[in-house]
């Protein structure tokens, strides 16, 4: 599975919701619901699945799930 797959399925599964749903332009807050706990579940669910850390200054500036999947993608490149 790709990372950009991997990180939608971590949205999804958090959410409660279809990855299909979990397009790279929907907005965390606005289309998803997102709030700061869930914010904080995707977070830890995605340093379970990458095994790293995210500071939460990082995650908080996502505000689309492409966003996530960009950093994520950095991440797992070394940059």
């Amino acid at each position: 599975m790709s990372t950009e797959d991997r990180v939608r399925q971590v949205i999804a599964d958090a959410l409660g919701r279809n990855i299909e749903e979990i397009t790279d332009e929907k907005l965390l807050v606005e289309d998803l619901g997102v709030d700061e706990n869930t914010r904080q579940a995707i977070v830890d669910r995605l340093e379970e699945e990458f095994s790293l850390e995210i500071p939460q200054a990082d995650a908080a500036e996502w505000n689309t799930v492409g966003d996530a999947v960009s950093y994520m993608k950095k991440r797992m490149s070394g940059q």
